[in-house]
């Protein structure tokens, strides 16, 4: 996770200073508000923020992450050729499954919030979010709807 910080602007599409510094303040940056869905006003988090659907269509904002994380994130800007085991290679991973979906959109929502770690009982210090109880509902849901044309 804290190697992808050093991407996350361009994963969103924002400036990279929101991020390379874990302590800015990006709980009153606007246009992270908007993709959380809150505001000064209303600050309670939803359980599927914007974020996850920018534009209610196919986004490929998940599909980034989980090529950072398990390609590395040098594999966004160019194709990965030898070097270092790769985390998709380490473990083995050929597909993508419901888990992986659920994580992706986990972490999407953990670094755009101010939270700076995961806590032990999966709770974000800052944002109060229960990550463990949101990422197994992602992962619920997907695995209900898994066949319908929505999900694929």
């Amino acid at each position: 996770i804290n190697k992808l910080h050093s991407v996350v602007g361009n994963i969103f599409d924002l400036p990279g200073v929101y991020f390379s510094n874990t302590q800015y303040c990006r709980a009153n940056v606007a246009e992270i508000q908007k993709m959380l869905g809150v505001s000064a006003v209303n600050p309670k988090y939803k359980t599927f923020p914007l974020v996850l659907f920018l534009g209610m269509q196919e986004d490929p904002t998940l599909k980034t992450i989980l090529k950072a994380a398990l390609r590395g994130v040098t594999s966004l800007h160019q194709e990965t050729t030898g070097g270092p085991k790769t985390n998709a290679r380490k473990w083995n991973l050929e597909h993508v499954t419901p888990g992986s979906i659920a994580w992706a959109a986990i972490i999407a929502i953990f670094l755009l919030l101010p939270d700076t770690e995961f806590q032990k009982l999966g709770t974000g210090k800052s944002s109060g979010i229960h990550y463990k109880d949101l990422f197994f509902h992602y992962k619920k849901l997907l695995l209900t709807k898994w066949d319908s044309r929505c999900i694929q």
